[in-house]
């Protein structure tokens, strides 16, 4: 088996609502241009993983117990995958670049049953469960995420290297996200008519009650998710059913992405950024 270097952070597939023949409007700086998708979100070995010493396992698994109860045995299992990643340099370059490839698989499915408004496999449990992990990793796969952990955040006050638990840490983040939104989240379509449309970026899912300053941690958490131009998933514990965004609103959610993007935004065309 070869080694996957070229490793994206967010989701090629996901990004093809905003792409024409492959190729996707995107914004970096002050530059916009027409990229190929495999161009964008990709990092050399981003998943890349590291053994972990005694302090740092200790740290981790301190972080584990202090959460819930019943979420100790998915988190265990997550430990100790990452801890077989590293015993092999295949696994270690590539193992959790397969495992979001696996959440990936059945993702496929979620998004053509999201795009047709269409949420009644969430009645499947097992389903549901591998949705919500599926979305916890959508959000906490990213570059921008692995810099709010390494430069500030709740994690900022320990004497670590948060570099190299970045990637342990953001699987243990997708449990508890994805838990979250299991046991207590609720899906709200928002659909947009006109001709304005919704737009994306390196940070596909954006917490709208977070704020930019990264030692400040949110009193509340509800997740905007754009689908594609015209449909976006919003996850709260508050509504559900179908919102039609004004114009207003429109503008309002694509100025979140650009706020809470870390440095590519991505349209359907130019005139949307």
């Amino acid at each position: 088996m070869s080694i996957k270097k070229n490793q994206h952070y967010v989701w090629r597939h996901y990004l093809k609502p905003w792409s024409i023949d492959s190729k996707i409007c995107c914004k970096r700086n002050d530059d916009v241009f027409n990229t190929s998708l495999k161009n964008v979100a990709v990092e050399k070995l981003f998943y890349e993983s590291v053994q972990l010493k005694e302090e740092e396992e200790n740290f981790v698994l301190n972080i584990m117990k202090n959460l819930e109860p019943s979420l100790q045995g998915p988190l265990l299992e997550l430990f100790n995958f990452y801890k077989w990643t590293t015993k092999f340099e295949i696994t270690r370059k590539n193992g959790i670049e397969e495992f979001h490839t696996n959440l990936e698989k059945k993702g496929i499915k979620f998004l053509n049953n999201l795009y047709l408004e269409n949420t009644l496999f969430l009645n499947n449990q097992n389903h549901k469960r591998d949705f919500c992990n599926y979305i916890g990793a959508q959000y906490t796969r990213t570059r921008k995420m692995r810099e709010n952990l390494t430069l500030g955040g709740i994690l900022s006050n320990y004497s670590l290297d948060m570099n190299r638990l970045s990637n342990i840490m953001h699987l243990i983040f997708i449990v508890v996200i994805g838990n979250w939104l299991f046991s207590r989240g609720k899906i709200e379509f928002l659909k947009v008519s006109g001709d304005l449309n919704l737009i994306t970026a390196d940070q596909p899912i954006i917490n709208t009650k977070g704020t930019i300053d990264l030692n400040e941690t949110p009193e509340e958490f509800e997740l905007y998710y754009p689908l594609t131009p015209k449909l976006a998933l919003y996850l709260s514990e508050e509504n559900e059913g179908i919102r039609h965004l004004n114009n207003i609103e429109i503008k309002e959610f694509n100025s979140l992405i650009k706020t809470h993007h870390y440095k590519q935004l991505f349209a359907l065309g130019v005139g949307d950024i």
